[in-house]
């Protein structure tokens, strides 16, 4: 298990069972053995220009329920989404892989799990033909289902999401680079909102010009071709919006500069330097990656643009962006903020469509023609998609991104990727840990000890002191800065100073309320 769940290489582990093997004699002498690896030629099927491995949508579902321990009865239809994308292998080789992800919407904690995955040294030269036998088993599982704990589960796929151009490969559409016909929302283009496609209309393709041939997709009779693609908000907002808006503001390698848009040499070092100090006041424990710095903007990664978006930019571009700039800013911030929300997204729906389409319409006159793109055009229809599958971040790419790069840690060699992920996993499912020794989702853990203070909690006697306090799964907090800030329930902002253990057994937090309503901690 230690071998398997952090991809340590044969040979390293090799090496380490030659060491031990004379004090236990019972253990291997190769790491093949120890971790049970199938010898057995891997089985693919062809697929022009390269090999696919299919995994299976029911053998990843018991994966994930046996993982999760599910012992009650799911009743009628599970859905699932499933998030399928490129993935480059390797910078010096166009080895790829092309990957068929799910992910259970009713069970967040849920981890995606693989589909099928696809390799080859360029893309499938049909995607009908690349999504034939994952089609077919979804068509089976709808209609037939299959048994686990003596019940009938039947499982559909209730949304696709993908990026631009691989949304537009497999619906057998045009792509985001069709200035006329690119949009698979409506019949518009730029800052103009067309007619409305609907999944009739999209299976009698009464725009011909939008489709290049009919998708296998469609033989998912349940399925909405139209509405049941959502606009990925990773993709859109983080990558393309948000990248796309800061290039303009602070200029690119590739000569981006406008006049009276891009911000002068000055004015941008200002904004960097600000954005820079706030690095130290920034959670490690809430956010994957702390802001680089303008200087390195191309590089940066979605998960940092994400954190520029939702709560650094308004606050390091208010004093130095003109005002209109700055409110134009402001219209897709506050927008993002409200369909992130779990309550907001449905009630202020309305409210933030009016922002998305105030920010379309503004762009064009603040940063001229060239900042319209199909990205920006697509924001006319994000606030739709948030009333069918909830706040923005439920169904973005993320942990489909996250779970591809889980995926290249499995490979050791260019040679036979594919062979080498089907062995990896085969392995992972033979030696993984039992579900009941892992630590349950939902409990709190005090971890950490320490003897530094503070205690005074009157007539309560601390028996011991802790850094860290973690609900799994959900949040952790330490006493130490910067990741020591809290909301309470009542929207109180706690600075958290300690965490104890009393002589009755109570876990208590010690911190100080910063402001909010007037109630003893």
């Amino acid at each position: 298990s230690w071998q398997v769940e952090n991809h340590i290489p044969h040979i390293q582990c090799d090496k380490l069972l030659r060491i031990i093997k004379p004090y236990h004699p019972e253990l291997p002498k190769c790491t093949k053995t120890l971790v049970q690896t199938d010898r057995n030629k891997v089985q693919l099927l062809e697929v022009p220009p390269g090999y696919y491995k299919h995994f299976g949508i029911r053998n990843g579902l018991v994966k994930v329920f046996e993982m999760l321990s599910v012992g009650q009865t799911i009743r009628g239809v599970l859905p699932i989404f499933v998030g399928i994308d490129d993935l480059k292998l390797h910078n010096s080789s166009t080895s790829q892989f092309t990957a068929i992800v799910g992910f259970i919407p009713s069970f967040p904690d849920s981890p995606p799990f693989e589909i099928g995955v696809f390799h080859a040294y360029s893309k499938a030269q049909s995607s009908n033909v690349l999504l034939t036998t994952f089609i077919t088993e979804a068509v089976l599982l709808y209609d037939a289902g299959f048994e686990y704990n003596g019940e009938n589960v039947r499982v559909k796929i209730s949304a696709l999401i993908c990026d631009a151009p691989a949304r537009a490969t497999v619906i057998c559409t045009k792509g985001h680079a069709s200035d006329l016909y690119g949009c698979s929302k409506c019949t518009g283009s730029g800052v103009n909102f067309g007619q409305l496609r609907t999944n009739q209309s999209f299976w009698d393709k009464e725009c011909g010009q939008h489709h290049h041939e009919a998708s296998i997709v469609e033989n998912l009779f349940y399925f909405d071709m139209v509405n049941d693609v959502p606009l990925d908000p990773m993709h859109l907002f983080d990558i393309g919006i948000m990248r796309r808006l800061l290039s303009f503001l602070f200029g690119s390698k590739r000569g981006r500069n406008i006049r009276r848009v891009t911000l002068p040499n000055a004015t941008q070092i200002s904004i960097d330097n600000f954005l820079v100090s706030l690095r130290k006041y920034i959670s490690r424990l809430d956010f994957a990656r702390q802001p680089k710095s303008i200087k390195h903007l191309g590089r940066w990664k979605a998960s940092e643009l994400r954190i520029f978006l939702h709560y650094l930019g308004v606050v390091v571009l208010k004093p130095y962006l003109p005002k209109a700039f700055y409110d134009h800013f402001l219209c897709l911030h506050v927008a993002v903020k409200l369909l992130s929300c779990v309550e907001w997204c449905v009630n202020d729906n309305e409210q933030a469509k009016c922002f998305l389409r105030r920010f379309v319409r503004q762009s064009e006159r603040l940063y001229t023609m060239n900042f319209l793109s199909y990205n920006v055009h697509a924001l006319l229809h994000v606030a739709d998609d948030v009333l069918r599958f909830g706040p923005l971040y439920s169904y973005s790419a993320y942990r489909f991104e996250n779970h591809y790069g889980l995926m290249k840690k499995y490979l050791r060699k260019n040679d036979k990727p594919l062979q080498q992920l089907v062995k990896r996993l085969d392995e992972e499912k033979r030696n993984s840990l039992p579900s009941e020794k892992r630590l349950e989702n939902g409990s709190i853990n005090f971890t950490n000890i320490h003897v530094n203070g503070p205690i005074n909690l009157n007539a309560e006697i601390v028996v011991r002191q802790f850094k860290r306090a973690e609900k799994i799964g959900v949040w952790q907090v330490t006493c130490e800065e910067p990741d020591n800030c809290i909301f309470l329930n009542d929207l109180s902002v706690v600075i958290v100073r300690n965490f104890v253990e009393t002589d009755r057994n109570q876990r208590l937090v010690i911190g100080q309320k910063i402001f909010g309503p007037r109630k003893p901690l």
